[in-house]
């Protein structure tokens, strides 16, 4: 899938990987797979010990790093 093919290319790149996802709108009788599709990328992620963080992390990171 084409989602499978950014996660492969950031992960050997080295690179990072933005997604917007909007999951406290996701419906809790969500019909569309979307929750699961969500859920998917991130085990992926985790499996491969990838940081996972929400923007309000990354600005604090960002803030916080030594230049």
């Amino acid at each position: 899938s084409l989602i499978q093919e950014y996660l492969e290319n950031t992960l050997l790149t080295g690179g990072c990987l933005t997604l917007n996802w909007h999951n406290n709108n996701i419906h809790p009788q969500d019909i569309t797979g979307y929750s699961q599709l969500y859920e998917k990328i991130l085990g992926w992620a985790k499996e491969r010990n990838a940081w996972i963080c929400s923007l309000d992390e990354l600005c604090e990171w960002w803030q916080n790093k030594e230049t």
